[in-house]
C-alpha cells in the first residue's frame, strides 16, 4: 500500500471572523447521531431548522474534542453521515480550551463561551 500524503492547513482567523457574530449553538453527541440519521422526526426538524440558521450566518454549531472522540467510535454510514454533518453546521470551528478562548479580546454577546471555574 503506497503513502499518501493529505495537506491540511487550519487558518484560525478565517474560522473566527466566519461565526464572530453567530450564536453558538452546543448539542450533544447524541444529537448529532440522531439528526444525522434521521432517527425520528423532531431530529430531522432540528437538523434543518440549523441548516437554515447556518445558512442564513445566523447560528453555528460548535464541536468539541470529547464530541470528536465519541464520534470516532462510530463506524460505516453512521460515522460518514454524523461527520459530514458536523462539518456542515460547525463552519469548522471547535470549542477550544479556555486559554485560547479567551486570548480573544472581542468576544462579542453572541458567543457563549463555557467554562467550568
Amino acid at each position: 500500500m503506497a503513502k499518501q500524503t493529505i495537506q491540511f492547513e487550519f487558518d484560525s482567523e478565517q474560522v473566527w471572523n466566519r461565526i464572530r457574530s453567530r450564536h453558538s449553538v452546543f448539542l450533544d453527541t447524541n444529537c448529532w447521531i440522531q439528526m444525522a440519521d434521521e432517527a425520528d422526526a423532531t431530529a430531522c426538524r432540528v437538523r434543518d431548522r440549523l441548516k437554515e440558521a447556518v445558512i442564513a450566518r445566523k447560528a453555528f454549531c460548535p464541536v468539541s474534542w470529547g464530541i470528536l472522540e465519541e464520534l470516532f467510535l462510530q463506524s460505516g454510514q453512521s460515522l460518514a453521515l454524523t461527520s459530514s454533518l458536523m462539518e456542515e453546521l460547525s463552519l469548522n470551528a471547535c470549542f477550544v480550551m479556555r486559554t485560547r478562548c479567551f486570548s480573544r479580546s472581542s468576544l462579542g454577546p453572541s458567543v457563549d463561551v463555557w467554562a467550568r471555574r
